[in-house]
């Protein structure tokens, strides 16, 4: 993680509950830094004066170390008041800052675990008690922030060019025409990716993060040959995920809400619907197959079967 950028965008801010320099060496600064207990070389310090003393966020050159009273991690902002977020173990992937009904900053960061593969938001605020909460003051501390955001070089965009054939006319294709994207799962974060070449099928399963867009592989590429395949069919196949889903939704709702087998009964045949959804399966002529849920990408479908057998 290069920090420079970091060191010139705090050396130039004026904000009161920011620490750089020799600031570094204030009272209040110093008190939090002994709580904090940061690694490294310190480069910016940012102190909340939250009611039970004074706690804040230090940045160094290995990472980011907190003690924040109104810390929390998650999507449920779970309390998290110490920890940090080395640079060779996270990445801050996204920032921003905005105005809380109280007086004071409200920030996320949405921060990549790359040992984990996974993605979390981080909830942090501060100060509590510093009238200085505007439009510039919020533009300057996202600015800092956003000097700490990395990316992978993985994350998942779809590039479209716009391909005119005729009078007139228009059609719309990912940008490369032997690519095929066929996106499943739950939370639309599982995608099949189908290459076509001159004598073989390239398939990359692939997780990407909703959050991040961060892609993961599930396992190796598999490469079937062209002269391997006996047919490719369209079918409905059993997703036992789907149904899984729906069993574990229902359980959960049936604890909240009045009728709890009622309501899990209910989840469960929803899931059984669910859990038969379109399948395209390519035929070996040895006999295996490989199957992957298709629900939603028919015209994808119609576009690999033109292109495979054109």
């Amino acid at each position: 993680m290069d920090i420079n950028n970091f060191v010139k965008a705090i050396s130039n801010s004026e904000l009161p509950f920011v620490y750089y320099g020799s600031k570094l060496d204030d009272s209040k600064c110093q008190k939090v830094l002994k709580k904090i207990k940061p690694e490294g070389n310190i480069q910016g310090v940012f102190l909340c004066n939250a009611v039970i003393g004074f706690d804040g966020l230090a940045v160094t050159d290995k990472g980011v170390y907190f003690s924040l009273f109104s810390g929390g991690m998650g999507d449920l902002k779970t309390p998290m008041l110490k920890g940090s977020f080395p640079f060779d173990k996270f990445i801050i992937h996204s920032s921003s800052v905005k105005k809380g009904m109280l007086p004071k900053f409200d920030i996320e960061w949405v921060i990549w675990d790359i040992e984990k593969k996974k993605s979390t938001t981080f909830y942090f605020a501060f100060p509590e008690d510093a009238p200085i909460i505007n439009e510039s003051s919020i533009n300057e501390l996202e600015s800092i922030f956003n000097t700490l955001i990395s990316t992978t070089g993985t994350e998942y965009v779809v590039k479209e060019n716009i391909v005119t054939t005729g009078e007139n006319r228009s059609e719309t294709n990912i940008e490369d025409p032997n690519k095929f994207n066929f996106v499943w799962g739950t939370w639309g974060n599982t995608h099949t990716i189908i290459t076509v070449e001159e004598e073989k099928l390239v398939i990359e399963k692939l997780k990407i993060d909703n959050k991040t867009s961060i892609q993961t592989p599930e396992g190796p590429a598999i490469t079937i040959s062209r002269a391997a395949i006996d047919s490719i069919k369209l079918k409905h196949s059993f997703s036992p995920g789907v149904l899984i889903g729906a069993i574990v939704t229902g359980a959960l709702l049936g604890f909240i809400i009045i009728g709890g087998i009622i309501t899990l009964l209910l989840c469960t045949i929803c899931g059984l619907i669910g859990s038969f959804p379109k399948t395209m399966i390519i035929y070996r002529k040895d006999g295996t197959k490989f199957k992957t849920v298709i629900k939603g990408g028919e015209k994808e479908y119609e576009r690999l079967i033109n292109t495979f057998f054109k």
